[in-house]
């Protein structure tokens, strides 16, 4: 057997040690400057994914707003995760966490419902011939 433990201290992992600590001291450091950039940027692109379904747009385009707009939503329930751990729970640590919920599950039924309702090759094909 080929022991492999010590390729895996050269390897850093992210979900420990310095750069979760980091990654955690930057967001309760800048947390008001994130909050301002992600809440109004979620929502715009939440509603816009929104939209196009309802206009009826190509998956791919409805697919990318959504795959946008899902990212800035993970953003944000990472962001109140630090919070989180912390021990620093109030309300704007449960809106702001309920509303990237919130946002991500809006984005993926969209999408989804595209996906559900797209026709498929072979009925194309036979209105084509028709």
């Amino acid at each position: 057997m080929v022991d492999f433990a010590h390729l895996a201290q050269l390897v850093p992992n992210p979900l420990q040690g310095d750069f979760a600590h980091a990654a955690a001291q930057f967001s309760r450091a800048y947390c008001v400057q994130i909050c301002a950039f992600l809440v109004p940027a979620n929502l715009a692109a939440t509603l816009q994914t929104l939209m196009m379904m309802t206009m009826e747009r190509p998956l791919a385009q409805v697919g990318s707003m959504g795959a946008i707009a899902t990212a800035l939503a993970v953003t944000m329930v990472l962001h109140v995760a630090p919070w989180v751990v912390v021990g620093v729970v109030m309300v704007p640590t449960f809106v702001l966490l309920s509303f990237g919920l919130a946002c991500c599950i809006v984005n993926v039924w969209a999408v989804r419902r595209l996906w559900r309702n797209r026709p498929s090759s072979v009925h194309v094909a036979f209105q084509q011939e028709a």
